[in-house]
């Protein structure tokens, strides 16, 4: 038992005799407790009652035994290995212009297409790749849309600054490098206030048109927007 890490959950809980019995001899003078349920060890917690059924007919000496188990299963993370398209862009009229040149150029082979799928498959490929290369894909997650790419180029290569200094630790020779981090984690910091004021700035702007236009849940939907990126944790 201890070698397979298994325990027996009949021992668990205190029960009348008559319900803990598993084994009744022919005469009915004798029972005993010799039938168990083994449960691992790491789910034993999951076991809430562990007794015998008696009323059970199933032609034999030995009453069934039965358990309570209740499991919470964990519910797994869908992960998205594509990262969305920074549709923000499409709100500068040259990047919204170019997009739409792109896109149209792409159009041609939907008329030699005959199936309806074939034609639905070629409109999809053809909007992805005019917007892969028009306005490319978001480098963070949907609460970071607000650092600008020229900020992601400083994280980046603090990134690789920090992957020298912490190899040049080991070697005891890091003193320069530590210097060369810290006026680039200063960088990082600047610009990534620099873009969250701006991007604020921008959603406030947003929101006062939307309130000019009697549009309180747009304007809502801004500001909560607003609060959530502002409790967002900087790099």
């Amino acid at each position: 038992m201890c070698t397979n890490g298994l325990s027996i959950g009949n021992t668990f809980f205190s029960h009348r005799q008559i319900h803990k019995a598993t084994w009744t001899s022919p005469d009915g003078g004798t029972s005993n407790e010799i039938d168990y349920i083994c449960i691992s060890s790491q789910w034993r917690l999951s076991l809430h009652d562990v007794q015998t059924f008696r009323g059970a007919d199933v032609g034999s000496d030995n009453n069934l035994v039965i358990a309570r188990i209740d499991l919470r299963l964990k519910k797994t993370k869908t992960v998205t290995s594509v990262r969305p398209f920074t549709t923000e862009k499409l709100k500068d009229p040259d990047v919204a212009n170019s997009f739409r040149m792109d896109g149209s150029n792409r159009f041609a082979p939907l008329q030699h297409a005959t199936d309806f799928t074939e034609q639905w498959k070629l409109f999809q490929d053809s909007i992805k790749d005019s917007a892969t290369n028009t306005i490319g894909r978001r480098c963070g997650s949907q609460k970071k849309c607000w650092i600008t790419d020229n900020s992601w180029l400083l994280i980046d290569k603090r990134k690789s600054v920090k992957i020298i200094r912490d190899q040049m630790i080991v070697e005891e020779t890091w003193q320069y490098k530590d210097e060369e981090y810290q006026t680039v984690d200063k960088e990082v910091k600047k610009e990534l206030q620099n873009d969250k004021r701006k991007w604020l700035d921008e959603k406030g702007a947003e929101t006062e048109e939307a309130a000019s236009r009697n549009d309180m849940r747009m304007a809502d939907a801004i500001q909560n927007c607003q609060r959530s990126h502002w409790c967002s944790r900087n790099y």
